[in-house]
């Protein structure tokens, strides 16, 4: 690894100590510690059928800044808002996804298996989530699930980069013409999304997250003026630099890291690069609080109600 991500992995494999940790960054306008906004994982999919319009609309009661939805591509080629790739667990009905019309999957009751007062409430379309989140005034995160195998691709992609880390809108956009001369499904999903996002007007107001590289790297091609942060959940260096690595190359704004593997050392190098870390997904009360004082800029939880808690009681004790 070489240049500015090997200096940038250099700081988070040395390490810092969490005893060095403040909360960071501060407020330009008070210089008072910035607190993390809260994304409601799936909506309040602690209390309530996650990825609904019922768990959206109690996530914005539960004072969350986002809520965050999950969504994939239907057989006629529309975007639902679904975690699985199937409707087995979530739905009283079985099959995939991809296999199904919207129509078919609108039948289905998306809501009594998390309890009866919920019994009818069916999948959403993205635009009923968009628009509700409009209605509500609150920030929607979609996460784009993968739909196919991008494996090979992505090899491809890092044997013609190498160790390059100077990636240039040129470079990427060679790298987008090798991706559609691919065909992978992921694409056109991507740009699915971003144009539904862009119908509705909701651009500043939504931030793409995906797993995918692939996904996020056509989504802010696509829309470089919206918001894209890159999912992971790196353990081992290896995986950290492959994380950086590949945001860097697909130009997102933010890393988003499983809770458990986040490291002081690693937020404080994604800082420094100017981008965000969200941390998911978090419900135990000891580590909102941690990450809170860490200064992680969003926590994304199935509790939000308990993380508002969390957040203010902080917020109190250090204003004291």
């Amino acid at each position: 690894m070489k240049g500015l991500l090997g200096f940038l992995v250099l700081i988070f494999v040395i390490g810092v100590s969490p005893s060095c940790m403040t909360l960071s960054p501060r407020s330009e306008k008070t210089g008072k510690p910035k607190l993390p906004q809260i994304i409601a994982h799936r909506g309040a999919s602690a209390y309530a059928p996650e990825n609904t319009l019922s768990s959206f609309r109690l996530a914005a009661e539960m004072q969350s800044e986002w809520f965050e939805l999950d969504c994939t591509i239907t057989k006629d080629k529309e975007i639902i808002i679904c975690h699985d790739d199937t409707v087995d667990r979530t739905t009283n009905g079985k099959g995939r996804i991809q296999d199904m019309t919207l129509a078919e999957l609108r039948e289905l009751d998306a809501g009594q298996w998390k309890g009866n007062q919920f019994a009818g409430e069916h999948l959403p379309t993205l635009e009923e989530a968009l628009d509700l989140a409009k209605h509500l005034s609150v920030g929607v995160y979609v996460e784009i699930k993968s739909c196919a195998d991008d494996t090979t691709l992505m090899q491809q992609i890092k044997e013609s980069l190498a160790d390059n880390c100077h990636i240039t809108s040129t470079t990427r956009k060679e790298l987008l013409d090798r991706i559609a001369q691919a065909h992978t499904p992921n694409l056109e999903l991507a740009n699915l999304v971003v144009e539904r996002i862009e119908r509705k007007h909701m651009q500043k107001r939504v931030v793409i997250q995906s797993f995918s590289p692939i996904i996020c790297l056509a989504a802010k091609k696509k829309a470089p003026n919206l918001r894209v942060e890159f999912l992971g959940a790196p353990k081992q260096a290896d995986d950290w630099e492959n994380f950086l690595w590949w945001g860097l190359v697909a130009g997102v704004d933010g890393f988003n890291p499983e809770h458990t593997t986040l490291t002081p050392a690693f937020l404080m190098t994604v800082h420094a690069m100017g981008k965000t870390v969200a941390v998911w997904t978090v419900d135990d009360e000891k580590a909102m609080k941690r990450y809170t004082n860490w200064g992680v800029d969003r926590i994304i939880t199935n509790r939000p109600d308990i993380c508002r808690q969390i957040i203010r009681n902080t917020s109190l004790s250090v204003s004291k």
